[in-house]
């Protein structure tokens, strides 16, 4: 009976400590959301409002593992695009939304590149090692 409290106790502390680390790791996200929010309205990128609406966009790109620059360059060139257009609101969130999949397509198409690019490359690499053992066969 002793063994099996002992991991019984044992999986609940392992359990706490997974949630303890997952709510922290969500704070963190949320105070770089938070600081990215404030720095984007200080530069007067967006306004408080449009700050807030824009939140769920900066979060997934955080997600994603964007750098801070990195997001707050897409997200600055998506509101400027926005404002001149005459966008506002969740008009301009969505403009911002598509602009990051469109960043987060040539991310992808940019690693498949070079993974293709690498692979190229090694083949082309075992193609001229096999070649070269051939003709010292002869």
């Amino acid at each position: 009976m002793n063994k099996i409290n002992a991991k019984l106790i044992l999986g609940i502390c392992v359990c706490f400590i997974l949630f303890m680390a997952s709510v922290v790791k969500a704070e963190e996200g949320l105070t770089i959301v938070n600081q990215l929010s404030n720095e984007l309205q200080q530069q007067g990128t967006v306004t408080s409002d449009e700050a807030k609406a824009l939140e769920p966009s900066i979060r997934e790109m955080i997600e994603k593992g964007e750098s801070r620059q990195e997001i707050k360059n897409v997200i600055a060139q998506a509101v400027t695009q926005a404002h001149a257009q005459g966008l506002r609101g969740k008009d301009l969130a969505a403009k911002v939304h598509a602009a990051i999949q469109e960043r987060k397509m040539q991310r992808t198409e940019a690693k498949t590149a070079a993974k293709n690019k690498s692979s190229k490359m090694d083949g082309a690499t075992k193609g001229k090692s096999s070649g070269k053992n051939n003709k010292g066969k002869r």
